[in-house]
């Protein structure tokens, strides 16, 4: 196993002419960072848009077909969902946690 660091909105930088490698990436805490710009929620700003669409194209890239991306986070559907449907990826929703704790959400996005 080996580490890498990079910038996540240019993995193409990271791995060039290597898209297609990974089986799966896990996202605790990214997304999430991302969002806690100031903004309503149900309106946010392009810019908004834009880096969450940049991030997800750059993640579906460098999965293999069939790759998963999973996202855990306390944010719920009717916020987080549109901003991980980009082209070439198709997203389940599952809810975890419940009756005696919080509800908490994974989504895992398969890239086709």
């Amino acid at each position: 196993m080996s580490w890498l660091c990079g910038d996540i909105f240019h993995l193409d930088e990271l791995f060039p002419d290597q898209s297609n490698q990974f089986d799966c990436a896990i996202d605790k805490g990214t997304l999430d960072a991302l969002l806690t710009k100031k903004h309503d929620p149900w309106n946010p700003p392009q810019e908004v848009v834009e880096k969450m669409a940049l991030y997800m194209t750059q993640v579906r890239d460098v999965l293999k077909p069939g790759g998963l991306f999973m996202h855990i986070t306390f944010a719920q559907p009717h916020f987080r969902r549109r901003f991980l449907e980009v082209e070439g990826m198709e997203v389940e929703v599952h809810t975890l946690g419940g009756a005696d704790s919080f509800e908490y959400f994974c989504y895992v996005g398969r890239k086709v």
